[in-house]
């Protein structure tokens, strides 16, 4: 998406960024981009709709139905008992989470419109070199340490973790083909070699510095709206209609009630672990300062309206109609297995549900598979491709302070981008999309006949890291919200404490759900 490219290619093609007290120039210009009477400046273009049309483009709803809701059906704790019926009153608490960082950000982005890729760290720069505590002046290289660390955790992990989404929908497209009835599953090879096409299809893409526009980005998010209407639609048509004569004991929820029910205090906590990965995106935002047209408002503005259309409205009408259609069978292979359906085998209950449906009701059950794994796919490789853009931009400016080679800064001669970090992005994008696919456990099972690990355990993992930088971001962006704000004039104990502070109680919890559990 253009929130995480377009800026930073500008920067890679001779413009300058603000960060801090020094300018990081990639060229040799030395121009300030946000100067009138710099030739390269950025024209501001975008309005309060752009912003939040990007920032919504990269939190892609619609796809993370599809890929996350397997991790969210079989997570358990350690003794095994299941959380699977509290999946959306943990998505209901990941969004109290997601919210309650999301205006600290824009508090933070009204303050800073011009901190671009390096927001975080730059807001911690100048947060706390500016303190009115004397003694957290001496944090400031602490805390853009922590920012710089907390994004890499974040964002490096995370396109690995898109990546092995990617390479699992793909498999599962293949393995349900009419032309592969009664076939084996394609062996470990293909699905590693999947991983792996799908990294260095994004790092080409990178490399070549394509972006994509607003315009693509409305296209979308119109898709996916689409998608999620259309879908919710024909799967609470299911539910109620019940084609199939399912008994109560069948369904994944006997009464469609339960769904909004707390059945475990700590089965939500460990779901709204998981879930924050299907909300992250509407700090992009804050990297659009350059672009945008008055930032100070619409930067703010864009990073908190994109969360709320996509918490608020497209989130509890997908996995409300999923989770009600949901037969019992398709979540977990512990129930009374129908005639008509085949236990969970795939990590694609969302694909499965939709063959059953489709089937159920005439309207060619494969077709309607297909249609939706085809958003999903272009939905996720867009978020794929934005998140790497921004892990490598974010090095590139903590490599031109000093705090990683300098290596990280070299462009390629034609496309002047950062080709270096890109080669090594997509290394470890192949890397953590194999594991998290589990290919690389059958790999080791079928070579050396080890006993390996579940599917679950290595994508699980690899989430919950990419998860646990994610938290610990929100909690340094809380914290630092306070201290920008704490005793100046536009102070206000509601915005600028109250509210930031219960983000950071409530992402340092999420970070402790996750080691405890």
């Amino acid at each position: 998406a253009s929130h995480f490219t377009s800026s930073a290619i500008m920067e890679d093609k001779g413009l300058t960024r603000t960060m801090g007290d020094k300018s990081l120039t990639n060229g040799s210009s030395g121009e300030n981009p946000q100067s009138k009477h710099s030739p390269s400046a950025v024209v501001p273009t975008l309005g309060l709709f752009g912003v939040t049309i990007n920032s919504m483009a990269l939190i892609a709803p619609g796809a993370f139905l599809w890929t996350t809701f397997f991790l969210q059906m079989v997570c358990a704790d350690s003794k095994g008992n299941s959380f699977a019926p509290d999946v959306f009153v943990g998505i209901i608490f990941a969004i109290w989470v997601a919210f309650m960082t999301a205006f600290p950000f824009a508090e933070l982005a009204h303050v800073y419109p011009e901190a671009g890729a390096g927001g975080p760290c730059y807001f911690a720069e100048r947060a706390f070199k500016h303190c009115k505590i004397r003694f957290l002046r001496k944090w400031t290289h602490f805390m853009k340490w922590y920012m710089g660390w907390s994004i890499h955790l974040f964002y490096w992990v995370y396109p690995g973790v898109t990546t092995a989404l990617m390479a699992q929908t793909i498999q599962y497209l293949i393995n349900t083909a009419p032309s592969r009835a009664g076939q084996d599953p394609i062996n470990a090879g293909a699905v590693c070699g999947i991983a792996i096409a799908c990294a260095a299809i994004v790092a080409l893409v990178a490399v070549r510095g394509i972006n994509f526009s607003t315009t693509f980005n409305i296209g979308v998010v119109i898709m996916q709206s689409a998608s999620i209407l259309m879908y919710g639609v024909l799967w609470s048509c299911f539910r109620q209609i019940n084609p199939l004569s399912l008994t109560s004991d069948q369904w994944q929820f006997p009464v469609a009630a339960d769904i909004w029910k707390v059945h475990s205090g700590l089965g939500m906590l460990y779901q709204s672990s998981i879930a924050i990965l299907i909300l992250v995106g509407f700090d992009s935002a804050t990297q659009l300062g350059a672009e945008t047209k008055k930032p100070e408002r619409n930067v703010a503005i864009g990073c908190v309206l994109s969360l709320a259309c996509q918490a608020l409205i497209s989130y509890p009408i997908e996995y409300v109609s999923a989770s009600a259609a949901m037969p019992r069978c398709l979540a977990n292979c512990d129930a009374n297995s129908l005639p008509q359906v085949t236990p969970m085998t795939s990590a694609s209950p969302i694909g499965d549900l939709t063959l059953l449906v489709g089937d159920a009701f005439s309207l060619n059950g494969y077709g309607l598979m297909v249609l939706l794994a085809i958003t999903v796919l272009l939905s996720i490789f867009g978020t794929t491709l934005a998140a790497s853009n921004s892990a490598i931009r974010v090095t590139m400016f903590l490599a031109a302070e000093g705090q990683f080679p300098a290596f990280f800064c070299k462009l390629h001669p034609k496309f002047r981008t950062p080709w270096i970090g890109i080669l090594i992005s997509f290394l470890v994008n192949a890397t953590l999309g194999m594991a998290g696919s589990a290919s690389v456990t059958t790999v080791i099972n079928e070579v050396t006949g080890a006993a390996g690990f579940p599917n679950t355990t290595a994508i699980t993992a690899i989430t919950m890291a990419s998860n646990i930088g994610t938290f610990f971001l929100y909690a340094g962006i809380c914290f630092t919200c306070m201290v920008q704000f704490w005793k100046k004039p536009q102070f206000n104990w509601w915005r600028h404490f109250v509210v930031p502070f219960i983000g950071l109680w409530l992402n340092l919890m999420e970070v402790c759900v996750i080691y405890v559990v």
